[in-house]
């Protein structure tokens, strides 16, 4: 998928610029072969990887730590460079993230009705869960997922029908009306996905299946601990620059077609929250206070008062 106006190219030409502005007297080397993906791993972290994080990442769906970590654009050094790896301390801030001190968790798998809901970052506190998706440039440029048919009729791996209903009344409501069949490279027609996503920009069903996972991590299978509160959020890195793609008349007209992403990305959200009510007031069924929330990088970079550690991904 290509957002529209914007090339992928000049979006890492972007990053890319605005991280050697802050390394002008200490610039590693890139690969040679990729020039948007530093040589060496430790140079594209912000704190050295401890082997709880290199475990996880090196077994998470992702496989990040072979090569895509060393991207400037990699989500996943973006949520290690945050977060780090030891106990994360949240400042009292305007984003209704509480306050406090959370123990991080990385690639942190929980089961879906098929396979793993794979979490890119769980900060836990006392009485509060906060679960991570954290997108970089995906959300301009990636296909967004969509729902199998094998969910159709699946309450037998999904003894809770309440919830179960629930979910799927969220995942029609973000759905486009009519799925059509596709046609493979053998020629055969395929049986179409159960949803397709409505949405061009927020991976809506990437995070059902998150929450899935979430519901079933909670009250079935137990991995996770019981909180009081549960917020899974949407972590989005965004363009404040005008000037990011330049400053000539082309660049600002790049700029421009960002901006109309940006907001569409923003309406899309607020469509895919509105649905979500059936699946909050199972939570709340459970005595479990539930959300997803929507939060640019700026906003959380904010929250853990990490503007000077950070500058890199401020742009």
């Amino acid at each position: 998928m290509m957002a529209r106006g914007v090339s992928k190219e000049k979006v890492y030409a972007g990053i890319k610029r605005h991280w050697m502005n802050l390394h002008q007297k200490d610039t590693p080397p890139f690969d040679e072969k990729h020039p948007y993906y530093l040589d060496e791993l430790k140079d594209n972290l912000e704190h050295p990887m401890k082997d709880a994080a290199k475990n996880a990442y090196g077994s998470g769906s992702g496989n990040e730590l072979c090569d895509k970590m060393r991207a400037l654009h990699s989500s996943s050094a973006l949520t290690f460079n945050l977060f780090g790896n030891d106990a994360v301390q949240l400042h009292p801030n305007k984003h209704n993230l509480t306050p406090g001190a959370y123990q991080v968790e990385y690639e942190k798998k929980l089961p879906a009705l098929y396979g793993k809901a794979n979490l890119d970052a769980c900060l836990s506190s006392e009485n509060e869960l906060l679960l991570f998706e954290m997108k970089m440039k995906e959300w301009l440029f990636d296909r967004k997922s969509t729902v199998s048919v094998r969910y159709q009729s699946e309450e037998g791996r999904f003894r809770d029908k309440a919830f179960y209903n629930a979910w799927h009344t969220a995942a029609k409501d973000v759905a486009v009306d009519n799925a059509k069949k596709t046609v493979t490279e053998s020629g055969k027609k395929a049986e179409p996905p159960l949803y397709i996503p409505k949405m061009q920009y927020v991976d809506v069903y990437q995070l059902m299946k998150h929450i899935l996972g979430i519901y079933k991590g909670l009250f079935c299978t137990e991995e996770l601990p019981k909180k009081k509160k549960v917020t899974l959020v949407l972590g989005v890195w965004t363009i404040e620059d005008a000037d990011f793609f330049g400053t000539d008349a082309k660049a600002v007209k790049i700029y421009d077609a960002y901006q109309i992403c940006e907001k569409e990305m923003r309406k899309e959200f607020a469509a895919f929250h509105d649905a979500l009510a059936p699946i909050v007031q199972q939570f709340a069924n459970r005595h479990v206070q539930f959300d997803v929330r929507l939060l640019t990088v700026c906003e959380i970079i904010s929250a853990l008062h990490a503007e000077n550690r950070l500058q890199r991904y401020l742009c």
